[in-house]
């Protein structure tokens, strides 16, 4: 009976605390991590992980050891594979010190407002101080549109221009610039032309032409003149041989003149003839104000005691 009772008194107790179990409230789960830094929230598997870092630290050791060109690409490589706000700051860095102002200025623009976004102030103050330092340095292209001219549209370097920008100054990274413009009427000559931007500072205006007709045209007057001054240098420097080729020293200073004279009329004349057949534009009336990139047909020549020499700017 002992037993007995003290089975059910078990039994009881068992079902009791099984009752109670049931009955009490599950336990919390764990909380949840921290959401990532927006830089690390996409989903980067980590064998890219690895393969940005060891990117990054090639790019910084290229720095290092003055390699630019070199460690902005390994920079550029590694902001692909994982962006960073760390990594993106050393590729503006790395542009800056190649002397690509406008990239630079553009990156650490980027840099700026995402350390903004992230609450990181130090890092937004590093990058507008930049900012700060490279915005009087910065070269523009302004591409003047008429008001109501009529373009389907106009590239800068292969980017289309947005109409919004026209008429304003576009940073640019100093060195040559290829501007095209497609209007509703060019005749199946759309505007091209070329310019060099070499001064800290400075915004060149590009005058957009928009009335009907072709916007290029050959230089006939500079295809003539080269072509005069090549003509009299060929026979210059013809007679030059011929009279060098006498048994005649009397002739000799006559053939060295000669000669000279050939040389220089060849040299002057093949480039200007050259210049010739590249296109500029048709500009109208309405964009003469305009200070306008133009070739020059007449050289800037000096002469020294030990040569000479011609310039022209095309």
């Amino acid at each position: 009976m002992r037993f007995a009772a003290s089975s059910l008194v078990f039994l009881a107790a068992v079902q009791l605390t099984s009752i109670a179990s049931a009955q009490a409230p599950e336990a919390p789960p764990p909380a949840a991590p921290a959401q990532p830094p927006a830089e690390e929230a996409e989903n980067v598997s980590d064998s890219d992980k690895e393969r940005a870092r060891v990117l990054f630290d090639e790019g910084r050791q290229l720095m290092t050891d003055g390699k630019i060109a070199e460690a902005c690409a390994k920079f550029g490589e590694s902001q692909k594979v994982r962006p960073g706000i760390g990594t993106l700051y050393n590729l503006a860095d790395c542009n800056e010190k190649l002397g690509k102002t406008a990239t630079a200025f553009k990156l650490f623009e980027e840099v700026a407002e995402r350390t903004k976004a992230a609450l990181q102030e130090d890092r937004m103050k590093k990058a507008q101080e930049r900012l700060a330092v490279l915005e009087p340095k910065l070269m523009k292209i302004r591409l003047a549109v008429p008001a109501g001219g009529k373009v389907k549209s106009v590239t800068l370097d292969g980017e289309t221009v947005d109409p919004e920008d026209f008429n304003k100054a576009i940073p640019a990274d100093p060195g040559e610039h290829t501007i095209i413009a497609i209007t509703m009427k060019d005749d199946g000559e759309p505007f091209e032309e070329t310019v060099e931007l070499d001064e800290e500072g400075k915004t060149m205006t590009v005058a957009i032409p928009v009335a009907a007709g072709a916007k290029m045209k050959r230089r006939v007057g500079m295809i003539i003149g080269g072509g005069i001054t090549m003509g009299v240098g060929a026979i210059a420097l013809g007679s030059a041989i011929y009279l060098g080729a006498q048994d005649d020293y009397e002739l000799l200073p006559a053939a060295v003149g000669l000669g000279i004279l050939g040389v220089a009329g060849l040299g002057v004349g093949i480039p200007i003839f050259a210049v010739g057949f590249k296109k500029k534009p048709v500009r109208g009336a309405e964009l003469d104000e305009l200070p306008i990139l133009e070739a020059s047909p007449v050289p800037q020549i000096a002469v020294g005691p030990t040569g000479a020499s011609a310039t022209w700017h095309w």
